[in-house]
């Protein structure tokens, strides 16, 4: 009798820590622009880089003896039409797993790095590890454009912190499209489980990047 009322009051104890960590993650994962503005304030150069080579280190280290200035990621909006792919994906793999195993697809982010070489792009695997590299050079960049890019469908997490831009690379005949957010997460997903300081260690690199990026070419300017 004792033991059952002993894995009553674990199961209880267990119920209020995650109600308290819900509560927690709830109450802390949206940003305010004011308050973050504030934050980023008393963030110096030191800190962001420590930060910079912390989150990108391993695609910092791929660019050799080239100098990066500054660290984002590409904000990637899924449509309906990639969605439903995904799920028949998922959908095949369980099949072929008998239903003994179920698949969803997980959203990588694809980080950028700004570099006195131009700008380069990582398309990473669902490990994690690096499938394809790009770079725009700079004779492309001093020919793109920037816009602001309107997104009604921005993540709660951002709160009123997202603002997005695209900017449109001509590339061998056609444009390259690229939307950049001011703040630099990787995922939604990840970027809510953030500290409030890792939040604002994000918003503090997004703006550098968007700063250095125009002072490099003033054509892409915000």
């Amino acid at each position: 009798m004792s033991s059952m009322y002993i894995l009553i009051g674990i199961n209880i104890i267990i119920m209020v820590v995650l109600i308290l960590a819900a509560s927690y993650v709830l109450k802390h994962r949206h940003m305010n622009y004011n308050e973050a503005e504030n934050e980023i304030q008393k963030i110096n150069d030191t800190e962001l880089f420590a930060f910079l080579g912390k989150e990108f280190g391993p695609y910092i280290k791929l660019l050799k003896d080239h100098k990066v200035v500054a660290a984002s990621y590409y904000f990637h909006i899924t449509g309906m039409k990639e969605r439903m792919k995904n799920a028949g994906k998922d959908a095949l793999k369980s099949l072929a797993s008998l239903g003994t195993m179920r698949f969803t697809t997980v959203e990588m982010p694809t980080p950028l790095l700004l570099a006195d070489d131009g700008l380069h792009i990582f398309e990473l695997d669902a490990e994690g590890g690096v499938n394809k590299h790009f770079l725009l050079e700079p004779s492309r960049l001093e020919n793109a454009t920037l816009s602001h890019f309107v997104y009604d469908k921005s993540p709660k997490v951002l709160g009123d912190c997202a603002r997005y831009y695209m900017i449109n690379v001509p590339c061998n005949g056609f444009e390259y499209e690229l939307i950049l957010c001011a703040v630099a997460y990787p995922t939604s997903q990840i970027f809510m489980f953030y500290s409030k300081r890792r939040k604002m260690m994000c918003y503090a690199a997004g703006k550098r990047f968007l700063k250095e990026l125009g002072d490099l070419y003033p054509n892409l300017r915000t």
